[in-house]
């Protein structure tokens, strides 16, 4: 796969990581679903653009990525127990889990375990520097990213950021959400 590609399943998969890897006690996971439009950008000035659909039921993950043709990219896998990509060329990548597929792909890995509560527009733990905009959580540091929350609407009864920006030494992502639907 080309960098640039590399560089999305990267954050994709740092995306569905939240649901399979958070391990908040006496907390049953949602069942959610969203689709949202990610967007990639490197140091070098690499973009990527994708569209992706997420689904989380059971604590297990699905996310189908396809490019702006709706051609698809890569679907991912993933449970308590494992983590697989399969990439549209049909190759494949499985480890024990998100962070070890993560780290064996790409060299290095994302906060995937706080991103679901990052989503919902809350504090996971362990950020610094926050800052509130009219009683919404707008930005904070976490390791070494910025993470910055905008744009809030309400997805049916639940308002949300409806953007998501992280920003890493090495990389930006952006994501937009358009639908979101959750069931507790």
């Amino acid at each position: 796969m080309r960098l640039s590609a590399c560089t999305l399943m990267l954050c994709i998969l740092w995306l569905t990581g939240c649901a399979t890897l958070n391990k908040t006690p006496k907390i049953a996971e949602p069942d959610w679903s969203m689709n949202a439009k990610i967007q990639v950008k490197t140091v070098e000035g690499e973009r990527q653009n994708a569209i992706i659909q997420w689904q989380t039921k059971d604590s297990a993950t699905k996310v189908n990525a396809y490019n702006s043709f709706s051609q698809p990219l890569f679907s991912l896998y993933s449970d308590k127990k494992s983590a697989k990509l399969e990439a549209a060329d049909g190759t494949e990548k499985t480890a024990a889990n998100l962070d070890t597929l993560m780290l064996e792909s790409l060299g290095w890995s994302l906060p995937t375990k706080h991103l679901h509560t990052w989503l919902l527009g809350r504090l996971a733990g362990g950020e610094t520097h926050t800052h509130y905009d009219q009683g919404d959580l707008s930005s904070f540091d976490f390791e070494q990213f910025k993470v910055e929350l905008t744009k809030y609407q309400f997805f049916g009864s639940t308002r949300l950021p409806s953007r998501v920006t992280l920003t890493h030494p090495h990389f930006n992502v952006r994501l937009i959400v358009k639908s979101y639907e959750y069931s507790p």
